[in-house]
Protein backbone atom coordinates (compact mmCIF):
# COMPACT_ATOMS: atom_id res chain seq x y z
CA UNK A 1 0.00 0.00 0.00
CA UNK A 2 2.60 2.80 0.73
CA UNK A 3 4.58 1.42 -2.05
CA UNK A 4 1.50 2.89 -4.38
CA UNK A 5 1.31 5.87 -2.59
CA UNK A 6 5.31 6.29 -2.90
CA UNK A 7 4.48 5.50 -6.40
CA UNK A 8 1.78 8.05 -6.89
CA UNK A 9 3.76 11.05 -5.11
CA UNK A 10 6.51 10.55 -7.05
CA UNK A 11 4.57 10.46 -10.51
CA UNK A 12 2.83 13.24 -9.38
CA UNK A 13 -0.45 11.50 -9.58
CA UNK A 14 -3.33 11.90 -7.61
CA UNK A 15 -3.33 9.85 -4.52
CA UNK A 16 -6.24 7.04 -4.47
CA UNK A 17 -7.09 4.48 -2.06
CA UNK A 18 -7.50 0.96 -2.72
CA UNK A 19 -10.01 -0.48 0.08
CA UNK A 20 -8.91 -4.19 -1.92
CA UNK A 21 -5.90 -4.05 -1.34
CA UNK A 22 -6.16 -3.08 1.98
CA UNK A 23 -8.18 -6.13 2.74
CA UNK A 24 -6.50 -8.31 1.48
CA UNK A 25 -3.38 -7.40 3.23
CA UNK A 26 -5.43 -7.51 6.33
CA UNK A 27 -6.66 -10.94 5.41
CA UNK A 28 -2.67 -11.89 4.43
CA UNK A 29 -1.43 -10.90 8.03
CA UNK A 30 -4.16 -13.10 9.49
CA UNK A 31 -3.88 -16.31 7.32
CA UNK A 32 0.22 -16.07 7.79
CA UNK A 33 -0.54 -15.65 12.00
CA UNK A 34 -2.52 -19.43 11.33
CA UNK A 35 -0.30 -20.79 8.59
CA UNK A 36 3.09 -20.08 10.99
CA UNK A 37 1.49 -21.73 14.05
CA UNK A 38 -0.08 -24.35 11.98
CA UNK A 39 3.34 -25.44 10.53
CA UNK A 40 4.81 -25.08 14.14
CA UNK A 41 2.44 -27.27 15.26
CA UNK A 42 3.12 -30.29 12.37
CA UNK A 43 6.74 -29.71 12.26
CA UNK A 44 6.60 -30.29 16.62
CA UNK A 45 4.26 -33.34 16.38
CA UNK A 46 7.07 -34.78 13.19
CA UNK A 47 9.36 -34.27 15.93
CA UNK A 48 7.98 -35.74 18.64
CA UNK A 49 7.25 -39.23 16.00
CA UNK A 50 10.71 -39.43 15.67
CA UNK A 51 11.75 -39.69 19.02
CA UNK A 52 12.47 -42.76 21.06
CA UNK A 53 10.61 -43.55 24.19
CA UNK A 54 13.30 -42.94 26.53
CA UNK A 55 13.35 -39.57 24.30
CA UNK A 56 9.73 -39.44 24.87
CA UNK A 57 9.95 -40.40 29.03
CA UNK A 58 12.27 -37.39 29.60
CA UNK A 59 10.98 -35.08 27.78
CA UNK A 60 7.22 -35.56 28.40
CA UNK A 61 6.75 -32.44 30.59
CA UNK A 62 8.11 -30.14 28.07
CA UNK A 63 5.70 -31.61 25.77
CA UNK A 64 3.15 -31.26 27.51
CA UNK A 65 4.17 -27.30 28.03
CA UNK A 66 4.13 -26.91 24.33
CA UNK A 67 0.98 -28.65 23.26
CA UNK A 68 -0.44 -26.16 26.04
CA UNK A 69 1.57 -23.36 24.38
CA UNK A 70 -0.12 -24.14 21.06
CA UNK A 71 -3.42 -24.71 22.25
CA UNK A 72 -3.15 -21.20 23.57
CA UNK A 73 -2.17 -19.52 20.78
CA UNK A 74 -4.72 -21.43 18.44
CA UNK A 75 -7.40 -20.26 21.08
CA UNK A 76 -6.49 -17.07 20.50
CA UNK A 77 -6.74 -16.90 16.76
CA UNK A 78 -8.77 -13.79 15.53
CA UNK A 79 -12.88 -15.31 15.10
CA UNK A 80 -12.81 -14.83 11.56
CA UNK A 81 -10.12 -17.45 11.26
CA UNK A 82 -12.46 -20.34 12.94
CA UNK A 83 -13.77 -20.64 9.65
CA UNK A 84 -11.00 -21.92 7.18
CA UNK A 85 -10.52 -25.60 7.23
CA UNK A 86 -6.74 -25.21 7.84
CA UNK A 87 -7.79 -23.62 11.62
CA UNK A 88 -10.15 -26.66 11.97
CA UNK A 89 -7.42 -28.91 10.95
CA UNK A 90 -5.01 -27.36 13.24
CA UNK A 91 -7.56 -26.93 16.07
CA UNK A 92 -8.22 -31.09 15.64
CA UNK A 93 -4.65 -32.28 15.03
CA UNK A 94 -3.66 -30.42 19.21
CA UNK A 95 -7.14 -31.92 20.21
CA UNK A 96 -5.99 -35.43 18.98
CA UNK A 97 -2.26 -34.64 20.68
CA UNK A 98 -3.95 -33.21 23.80
CA UNK A 99 -5.74 -36.66 23.94
CA UNK A 100 -2.26 -38.37 23.47
CA UNK A 101 -0.52 -36.92 26.18
CA UNK A 102 -2.44 -37.97 29.36
CA UNK A 103 -1.23 -42.01 27.83
CA UNK A 104 1.56 -41.03 27.54
CA UNK A 105 2.52 -39.71 30.64
CA UNK A 106 1.03 -42.15 32.51
CA UNK A 107 3.03 -45.12 30.35
CA UNK A 108 6.42 -42.85 30.99
CA UNK A 109 5.70 -43.96 34.76
CA UNK A 110 8.36 -45.62 36.64
CA UNK A 111 5.81 -48.18 38.02
CA UNK A 112 5.42 -49.30 34.04
CA UNK A 113 6.80 -52.94 34.46
CA UNK A 114 7.83 -55.17 31.57
CA UNK A 115 4.27 -57.17 32.57
CA UNK A 116 2.48 -54.45 32.01
CA UNK A 117 3.84 -53.36 28.40
CA UNK A 118 3.59 -57.11 27.39
CA UNK A 119 -0.60 -56.66 28.52
CA UNK A 120 -0.49 -53.23 26.16
CA UNK A 121 1.51 -55.03 23.57
CA UNK A 122 -0.62 -58.07 23.43
CA UNK A 123 -3.85 -55.84 23.40
CA UNK A 124 -2.92 -53.47 20.48
CA UNK A 125 -1.10 -56.05 18.79
CA UNK A 126 1.75 -53.69 18.56
CA UNK A 127 5.28 -54.27 19.56
CA UNK A 128 6.99 -51.91 21.02
CA UNK A 129 10.63 -51.06 21.18
CA UNK A 130 11.93 -49.35 24.58
CA UNK A 131 15.04 -47.65 23.67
Amino acid sequence: MKLYQEGERLFGLPSKSYPDLIKIEGQLDLLDRLYRLYNDVLNTIEDYNDLSWLEVVQNIEEMKETVQDFGYRCRNMPKKLRAWDAYTDLKEKLENFDRILPLLTELARPSMKQRHWSAVSKLTNVEFRMT
